[in-house]
């Protein structure tokens, strides 16, 4: 995009844009620099503990079954929704 159409756009956006709330807030670019420090904190705080926690408990079974799983069911799955008959019938391709 043209500097000069994001110029413009940036603009006619910090005029006429608002939140859509039962008293919408007109948005600047201090509410934006607040949400994307309330992103980082979410993320920092909240989204990287909880990752970390379950890499932490992830174990080379899960890895073995993630891998069997999207190699055989999930491509069954799609193959299945292309050609319903692989899915009809006496044939029955569940894991037991």
């Amino acid at each position: 995009m043209p500097t000069k159409d994001l110029d413009e756009w940036e603009k006619w956006y910090f005029e006429k844009a608002f939140t859509e709330s039962k008293s919408p807030i007109k948005i600047t670019p201090e509410i934006l620099t607040e949400l994307g420090e309330r992103l980082h904190e979410k993320i920092t705080e909240v989204v990287i503990p909880e990752w970390q926690a379950a890499f932490n408990e992830l174990s080379l079974q899960d890895c073995k079954d993630y891998i069997y799983n999207l190699t055989i069911n999930r491509t069954l799955m799609v193959l299945s929704e292309k050609n319903p008959l692989l899915t009809t019938g006496s044939q029955n391709f569940s894991r037991k």
